[in-house]
């Protein structure tokens, strides 16, 4: 087992790694394991040349979960747009909302009806 499977690493070690060098492959490409230092906050820097290798630009929102194996595993999160309305759009979707008057009449004493 090379170091990578034995830390959790979800890639898979060289065949071309010397037993106990710490190397495996992301996407294809051989890279270098790097030790980080977890800050009292629970902060990790992830060095730039790992997150260029598996295609995660910076600032990047991604998805942190714990595996049944003691690894981490860092996922690409999709981040959808969120669209703010207006105070008067708003008041359009409520005037499109609105029954007609009769109608409410009749849901109204139907309403009643049922409660008697």
């Amino acid at each position: 087992m090379c170091i990578s499977q034995a830390v959790g690493l979800h890639g898979w070690c060289s065949p071309h790694a010397l037993p106990g060098l710490p190397d495996f492959r992301i996407s294809g490409i051989l890279r270098s394991m790097e030790t980080v230092k977890i800050g009292k906050k629970g902060q990790v820097t992830i060095p730039r040349r790992i997150l260029d290798a598996v295609g995660i630009p910076a600032e990047s929102t991604v998805i942190v979960e714990p595996e049944a194996d003691g690894s981490i595993r860092l996922r690409p999160a999709a981040v959808y747009p969120i669209e703010r309305y207006s105070d008067e759009r708003i008041e359009e979707f409520e005037q499109e909302n609105r029954l007609p008057p009769a109608l409410e009449r009749r849901v109204r004493q139907a309403l009643n009806r049922d409660r008697t």
